[in-house]
Parts: structure tokens; C-alpha cells; sequence
């Protein structure tokens, strides 16, 4: 009998991580076609994959709250992104249905005439509605 609980323990530990690295997989691809998005100045990227009341706070842009107001800030295409990339990808999934992506981002970008931060810590925090995970806020620091 203790074989068996040792088994049976073990294969929901296993399940576990697995389905934790499938999460973390589906949201980093998420995270990613939101920075290529944003690059290329599709809003509707972004209509479709934020919650209504979003709030993001972009270091060196400031914050906007609204997935319409996010999407047609895009939308302007206000942005020059040369390059970006990920670093440093952890995942916490908090409950079922939340989970936050942390990780360090480099990028060569401006905005308006301005000059973005190189390196930035970025924090966003998703929840899934209706079996489609949604980002629910999106927040930067300067990494200096």
C-alpha cells in the first residue's frame, strides 16, 4: 500500500510540472506576440487578448487602463522597435484560473521621439476566462 501512495504521489507531482511547463510555455508565447504586436502597431492584438479592464505601465511611456484605450495607443504605431528579447522567464501560478510571468526584457526602441529603457523588469499577470488565458496588467521597471 505505501508502493502504491509513493506512486500515485509521484505521478501528481509529475503531472504537475508538466502541465506548469506547458503554462509557462503558452504564456511566454502570449508575451511575445504582445511585444511583436506592439512592434508592429497592431491593436487588435491586443483587443482580443486583454481583459476589458487592463492596466499597463510601461516604463518611459507611462500607464494606460483599458484594453480599447491600450489598443488604439497601439494602434498609432507611435513606436520604432528595432529588436527585443526575453531573459530570466519565471512563471508563479498562483491559482487555477491567475498566474504572473516574470522576466528581464532588452530592447532597442523609441517611442514619440524617446528613447526607451534598455533593459526593463517586466511583471504580467494573466487570468483565464472562459478557458483563454488573457493578460490583466502589465507593469515595467527601468533595470539600471
Amino acid at each position: 500500500m505505501k508502493i502504491l501512495t509513493t506512486a500515485v504521489m509521484l505521478i501528481l507531482v509529475i503531472t504537475t510540472v508538466a502541465a506548469a511547463g506547458e503554462l509557462k510555455e503558452d504564456l511566454v508565447t502570449l508575451e511575445k506576440a504582445g511585444w511583436k504586436a506592439w512592434a508592429k502597431g497592431d491593436g487588435e492584438y491586443f483587443r482580443k487578448n486583454l481583459t476589458e479592464d487592463h492596466v499597463q505601465v510601461v516604463a518611459g511611456a507611462g500607464w494606460v487602463v483599458g484594453r480599447e484605450a491600450i489598443a488604439t495607443e497601439i494602434a498609432k504605431g507611435a513606436c520604432d522597435v528595432k529588436s527585443y528579447d526575453f531573459h530570466d522567464i519565471k512563471l508563479r501560478h498562483l491559482a487555477k484560473d491567475v498566474a504572473i510571468l516574470s522576466y528581464t526584457a532588452t530592447q532597442d526602441a523609441t517611442c514619440e521621439g524617446n528613447k526607451m529603457p534598455a533593459k526593463v523588469y517586466a511583471t504580467s499577470v494573466y487570468v483565464n476566462k472562459d478557458g483563454k488565458w488573457l493578460a490583466a496588467n502589465y507593469q515595467e521597471t527601468p533595470a539600471e
